[in-house]
């Protein structure tokens, strides 16, 4: 049962990430239309900017999901592999706070 939960997180987080990164190319491609219709065709596009800040708050929180996940933040702690034990110990209590403290506020 722990493990079914697992994946299912997995596949959530990782659904997340990919419709965040969708969403980064829509912005990609609207963005430099809203450009061309202002400046080149002198008719300014009204939904570009708007759709454009509405998917970066989504995307930020979507986002939001990936330094939460337990394989994702692993990177944080390798300089402290080869560490004194206490140094271990301080590195990963300052880590994990960094990491817990903006998830709470959320």
């Amino acid at each position: 049962m722990k493990e079914l939960y697992f994946r299912a997180m997995d596949a959530i987080h990782n659904a997340c990430l990919f419709v965040a990164g969708a969403f980064l190319v829509i912005i990609v491609l609207i963005i430099p239309y809203g450009v061309f219709t202002r400046y080149v065709l002198n008719s300014a596009a009204s939904w570009p900017e708007p759709l454009a800040i509405l998917l970066m708050i989504v995307i930020s929180f979507l986002y939001d999901l990936a330094p939460g996940h337990p394989g994702i933040s692993d990177h944080y702690g390798r300089p402290c592999l080869f560490a004194d034990p206490d140094w271990r110990r301080a590195h990963r209590f300052v880590r994990d706070r960094t990491l817990l403290d903006p998830e709470v506020l959320l």
